[in-house]
């Protein structure tokens, strides 16, 4: 049985789990919420697996259930917890506002949290080269805004992650993108000789370029003016319409 095999692999050395009062928690919050309890299963092995923190997988049940009533898989919500829980240290407590910030965003865009279960490992990889924050619901918002912006210019998923990871790579070098970042007066990095925050970098060229995405004029006279194309590929302009 499926809350067996949970019970057994969410075990450490030492401890009993028992497995009854685990099935009924289990089965308590899936007909609370209307969902299949092999689902809710689903979502705690899952979380155990990345984890192997069964306390905190039993205490988040009902907020796992709540988010695999709205449409979410067990398997999605199980996996964007615990790279939550590793990665930007949220805890369980925290955790039904972190999927929330998640979620709203994703019912305004296309990037829902299925696809942060996929990309949020590739995209927090990305951000660390910037000024974001690493950790907790402020990280978490950041997170969001941003795969939200890239989802916009693309078909979501996989396609906005990649974007935002390509806008990145674009603003960090290679072909002279960022000799071209500083002919607009744009600098990567602040008087402390850090990398200033990634949203005033993609304010300040927006703002220099005016949103172009061509140039005017012709490059090699005074009254040239750079455009989003000097800067970025098409592919991660996409990412930012």
């Amino acid at each position: 049985e499926a809350v067996t095999r949970l019970a057994i692999k969410g075990r450490r050395p030492g401890q009993a789990i028992n497995t009854r009062a685990l099935k009924d928690k289990i089965y308590g919050s899936a007909i609370s919420s209307g969902i299949d309890p092999a689902e809710l299963t689903k979502s705690l092995m899952s979380y155990v697996g990345k984890t192997g923190d069964m306390g905190s997988a039993v205490k988040m049940t009902d907020t796992f259930a709540k988010y695999i009533s709205l449409g979410t898989s067990g398997k999605d919500i199980g996996e964007s917890a615990a790279f939550l829980g590793m990665k930007m240290k949220i805890g369980s407590g925290g955790m039904d506002q972190a999927l929330s910030t998640l979620a709203v965003g994703g019912k305004r865009n296309q990037f829902e949290l299925p696809d942060f279960a996929k990309q949020m490992p590739k995209m927090t990889s990305a951000m660390k080269r910037f000024n974001f924050e690493n950790t907790g619901f402020k990280a978490v918002a950041q997170l969001g805004g941003w795969a939200q912006m890239a989802a916009k210019g693309t078909s979501g998923g996989a396609q906005a992650g990649t974007a935002f990871e390509n806008i990145l790579a674009d603003l960090l070098g290679g072909a002279g993108k960022i000799g071209a970042a500083d002919q607009l007066g744009v600098a990567m990095k602040g008087k402390n000789g850090k990398m200033r925050n990634f949203e005033d970098i993609i304010l300040d060229i927006l703002t220099a370029t005016g949103g172009e995405v061509v140039g005017s004029g012709s490059k090699k006279g005074k009254d040239f003016k750079m455009g989003l194309t000097d800067i970025f590929k098409r592919r991660s302009i996409r990412g930012m319409s």
